[in-house]
């Protein structure tokens, strides 16, 4: 069944000991993003599509919205969003790992204001920009395979000395009675060592892994099935077929 937005609500009241009904509208929606990880698509807009940096097919995004302190309460009214790739935290957690010491601040964190509480007469919330994550992650050796364990193979090889960028921008959020904040797009810009490149970026919530199509129409996935969405198998994710807001 496909959901109609403009759908009303009818709401049973009492008046006056007569029984009646009347028209009622859904509160709005403060701006928000579902709590946790996107599945997000990349598209390449500029720089080489076969250097490293420009050959990213997409990510795992962990979105989170924080709101400002009004005393014993969060101020609804001034939001803001939270962006961290799964790809900066598989270098983060391995270094952590091995017990490099890692300089963590405020740098390394992408996060940007909401310009608005609510949603706009489009039904997303934007975030217009957020400040440039950079991380400088330190080598770390390699893993020896554990002699003990003949039939297991715990080597894992070295990860080389790397510091990655992102920086965020025009980041919309769709959020309305169906899509609490579960689509989003935005355009990054990516450095990785020198080599730079940018890209338009779509992402839904939740992140579902698939080989075909048909993993991603099941509707005990998670993903809103009003949402059209298909199979990325070089990812192997669920991802947004078409621009939020993508709907079937």
């Amino acid at each position: 069944m496909t959901f109609d937005k403009n759908l009303a609500l009818v709401c049973p009241a009492l008046l006056l000991g007569v029984l009646a009904t009347t028209g009622c509208k859904q509160p709005p929606l403060n701006c928000t993003t579902a709590h946790g990880y996107f599945a997000a698509k990349y598209e390449l807009e500029s720089g080489d599509a076969s250097s490293p940096c420009g050959s990213l097919l997409g990510d795992e995004l962990g979105l989170n919205t924080y709101f400002a302190d009004a005393g014993m309460r969060p101020d609804l009214d001034k939001g803001s969003v939270a962006i961290r790739p799964l790809y900066l935290n598989n270098y983060v957690f391995r270094a952590l790992d091995d017990g490099v010491d890692l300089t963590m601040d405020d740098n390394t964190q992408a996060v940007g204001d909401f310009t608005a509480a609510l949603p706009d007469s489009n039904e997303f919330c934007e975030v217009p920009s957020t400040n440039r994550t950079t991380l400088a992650i330190p080598e770390v050796a390699a893993i020896e395979d554990d002699p003990e364990t003949p039939d297991e193979d715990e080597s894992v090889p070295a990860q080389p000395a790397t510091t990655i960028s992102y920086e965020w921008s025009n980041v919309n959020i769709l959020v309305n009675a169906d899509a609490q904040g579960t689509q989003m797009s935005a355009e990054l810009d990516f450095e990785q060592d020198g080599c730079r490149a940018s890209y338009h970026v779509t992402g839904v919530f939740p992140v579902v892994y698939c080989e075909t199509n048909e993993d991603c129409d099941d509707d005990l996935n998670g993903i809103n099935p009003n949402f059209a969405t298909e199979c990325l198998t070089e990812l192997g994710m669920c991802v947004l077929s078409e621009e939020p807001p993508s709907y079937q």
